[in-house]
């Protein structure tokens, strides 16, 4: 085989791994926008979606209709915010959505909020639980009159929450909101090189202090 062969069937052999990796595919996509999507249609699950660096995961829901829909709001620099909405007025029963939050790099979840809000004058009752796996602490309760607002005890890249919908009465809660928060994660600081070397200065000086006293003496 002369040189000539040997380099075509490495280009060859290039082009092909090329090919392959271009094939392979991306991670998340971006979150729907604008508009909702059903929960029926964000199958199978587990659905993973990234906006302005947060991923957001559907794992799983229950009690909620399939016809139920969520949306996605335009991210910040510091949070993210999905709603969930009733296709028609939701009753009593436990409702559960199960879901993961990942913060952007270099960032942290530091909190989160949920509100209930309903097209009925007074609104319908109704609590809102979201419990994190690894921030049981971080529990929320909220009615819908009555935004629920937790601070983490310990700042977390990402967890997995457990959003609990019960206590349904009057028909008229229609919406669910909540939103992450997050802070820059800390950097743990590299003690540069000039101290070293200034240590390094220091004891040889002194060194030669000895030997010029021991040399006198």
């Amino acid at each position: 085989m002369n040189n000539r062969f040997k380099l075509g069937a490495v280009l060859f052999a290039a082009a092909g791994t090329f090919a392959f990796a271009g094939a392979a595919p991306a991670n998340a996509a971006t979150c729907p926008q604008p508009g909702s999507f059903a929960l029926s249609s964000l199958v199978p699950l587990a659905f993973s979606c990234d906006q302005g660096g947060f991923t957001f995961t559907l794992n799983s829901f229950s009690g909620f209709a399939g016809s139920d829909s969520i949306s996605f709001s335009n991210p910040t620099a510091t949070t993210f915010t999905y709603n969930l909405n009733s296709n028609v007025p939701w009753t009593s029963g436990t409702k559960v959505l199960d879901y993961s939050i990942t913060a952007p790099s270099g960032k942290l979840l530091t909190a989160h909020t949920a509100s209930l809000t309903s097209s009925l004058i007074p609104p319908g009752n109704g609590t809102y639980t979201v419990a994190g796996t690894n921030s049981t602490a971080g529990v929320m309760v909220n009615n819908a009159t009555n935004p629920g607002f937790v601070s983490y005890p310990v700042n977390l890249a990402s967890d997995t929450f457990t959003g609990t919908l019960n206590g349904i009465s009057g028909g008229g809660v229609q919406q669910i909101t909540s939103t992450y928060a997050v802070v820059d994660a800390p950097t743990s600081a590299v003690p540069g090189p000039l101290p070293i070397f200034g240590a390094a200065a220091a004891f040889g000086f002194s060194r030669k202090v000895r030997n010029r006293i021991k040399a006198a003496a």
